[in-house]
């Protein structure tokens, strides 16, 4: 009995052989779970049906990145030079800092927009005016228009006074500034 069950999915398989190489691999699937198979030609909807929504999957993701990848790109952006400085900074040494020299404080956003990954150059500067040192860091989060976003960044000992900049930064949306100044 064993023998004739063989026997006869042989010849199912024989008679109703796979046209392409991806019918083949979901027909041997079908074979390979157990499962009984009464026609074998039903696989071929199969395997099409699977083919159509992989094609299907790869439209659709192409679809969404030209979309959303020309809007929803950050660039990073420098404030201009020679143009009015839309960003102010509170700052000053480091109360017992931890891990070594630092400045702290905070940079008030000007601009019209919510910014984020802004990042920082803090020059140590000595008595004569010239610059001996230059750290970099990040203000944490976002700064809303008209806000203001806290940074902590180490710097060189041995500085008279520090300056701040900002090196870079992501717009995020337009907003009416709401003025946190002191």
């Amino acid at each position: 009995m064993i023998a004739e069950v063989r026997l006869s999915v042989t010849t199912a398989c024989i008679a109703a052989a796979p046209a392409s190489r991806s019918e083949f691999k979901t027909f041997r699937a079908v074979l390979g779970r157990g499962k009984e198979v009464a026609d074998v030609a039903a696989v071929r909807p199969i395997a099409r049906e699977a083919s159509m929504l992989k094609n299907m999957v790869v439209v659709v993701g192409m679809v969404i990145v030209a979309v959303t990848g020309t809007h929803g790109a950050a660039r990073a952006e420098s404030p201009a030079a020679g143009a009015e400085n839309p960003f102010r900074f509170e700052l000053g040494e480091a109360e017992n800092p931890h891990r070594g020299r630092a400045v702290e404080g905070y940079v008030y956003n000007e601009l019209p927009w919510r910014i984020t990954n802004v990042r920082l150059r803090v020059e140590s500067v000595d008595s004569a005016g010239t610059v001996t040192g230059q750290n970099s860091g990040w203000v944490l989060g976002d700064v809303k228009a008209g806000g203001r976003g806290y940074f902590f960044v180490l710097v060189a000992p041995g500085a008279a006074t520090y300056r701040a900049s900002v090196e870079s930064y992501d717009r995020v949306m337009l907003e009416a500034p709401r003025s946190e100044a002191p």
